[in-house]
């Protein structure tokens, strides 16, 4: 699942910015551009010393609380402007370029968006300039004797000790893309097809299925960690980072999700088709009272010789189908995954009511 994440969510351009364009709104993240902003435009200015030079003798000692009033001021205008549309927009072209970045620091690849030190990083700069426009805007001129190529703020993603490692671990990954599914799928193939009890098989390869899916989510866990300390650091605060690493994996963390919800099901159906006396006793059960209820909803025997004599095929059929729906969606959801697996189970009941031998005395249709 890592490798399918990786190609569609983190190698493709669109996806990833679509991704990440939410966070222009969120709080952690605008707090820490709002930050960034502000220092890059402070340190070109010493507006204590400004005030100085300018204050008479007696107001000197009011140039700190002017600067700290300033700055207040600054910031104040500044988480304004990052809740505009064009902030927005410099947003999604800094992330789109943060993204090209990204993929030729993963490939080994040199490019003039890597960071001078070879980090990864988010392009400030444009954000800085207009703030400073605005700024100039609302009547605060002092940035404007900063040269607009002294402006430059970046917001770490990824440090370059940390991207060595992680361009190791993707080149396995992309190594392993078609390898492992193929695999994976032939191995469940041919325990089905060798062993004497398929039903117990399915169950095992649901608890599998599961297994990985959680194992998958605590995968992410402990990555958020590393990511936290080792790929970003403490120069991006916490929660701006913690903001961002959960929406990139948002996607990953759902695919895991949803391979656990699979398996989950998969084993509840294998034990419901196993041979056990309990699962042989409910199946009865439940087909006598569903037939009695179409039976009496038709007023007669709602039973097909035709369903009957190909119950297999069309039961394969129904499973795939549903497997094909799940999979060729573009954004599954675990609504979506509930919403089918009920729609499976009703088809697989209306085959299981319609193979029933008809009762006596009636004619089949």
């Amino acid at each position: 699942m890592a490798v399918f994440w990786l190609d569609r969510e983190i190698y493709n351009t669109h996806r990833y910015v679509n991704t990440v364009a939410p966070l222009s709104s969120n709080r952690a993240i605008d707090a820490a551009v709002a930050n960034e902003i502000t220092n890059e435009l402070f340190k070109h200015i010493d507006v204590a010393a400004e005030a100085q030079q300018v204050l008479p003798n007696k107001a000197k000692i009011f140039s700190l609380p002017l600067s700290a009033a300033l700055r207040k001021y600054t910031v104040t205008v500044v988480e304004q402007f990052l809740r505009t549309r064009e902030f927005r927009r410099l947003w999604v072209t800094a992330n789109a370029q943060a993204h090209v970045a990204l993929i030729d620091a993963l490939e080994g690849r040199p490019s003039p968006l890597v960071g001078p030190d070879g980090s990864v990083d988010i392009d400030l700069s444009n954000m800085v300039a207009e703030a400073r426009q605005i700024l100039a805007e609302q009547g605060l001129h002092i940035f404007d004797r900063i040269k607009p190529a002294l402006l430059q703020r970046r917001l770490v993603i990824a440090k370059p000790r940390s991207l060595a490692q992680i361009r190791r671990g993707v080149k396995l990954l992309r190594a392993l893309a078609i390898a492992l599914p193929i695999l994976a799928l032939c191995l469940v193939g041919l325990a089905l097809a060798l062993s004497g009890d398929r039903a117990r098989t399915l169950f095992w390869a649901g608890v599998s299925l599961t297994a990985a899916g959680a194992l998958g989510i605590a995968a992410i866990v402990v990555g958020r960690t590393y990511y936290l300390h080792e790929v970003v650091g403490p120069q991006v605060p916490h929660d701006a980072a913690v903001a961002f690493y959960d929406t990139v994996l948002a996607s990953l963390r759902f695919d895991y999700r949803l391979a656990c919800w699979i398996g989950l099901g998969v084993s509840g159906v294998a034990v419901l088709a196993g041979s056990s006396a309990a699962a042989v006793r409910f199946r009865r059960n439940a087909l006598a009272v569903a037939g009695r209820i179409a039976d009496e909803a038709v007023g007669e025997s709602a039973t097909a010789q035709w369903v009957a004599e190909n119950k297999s095929i069309l039961r394969t059929i129904t499973v795939i189908t549903g497997l094909l729906l799940l999979l060729t969606t573009s954004h599954p959801t675990e609504r979506l995954l509930v919403e089918l697996g009920i729609g499976v189970l009703v088809v697989l009941a209306a085959i299981e009511i319609l193979a029933r031998p008809a009762k006596r005395g009636t004619v089949k249709r």
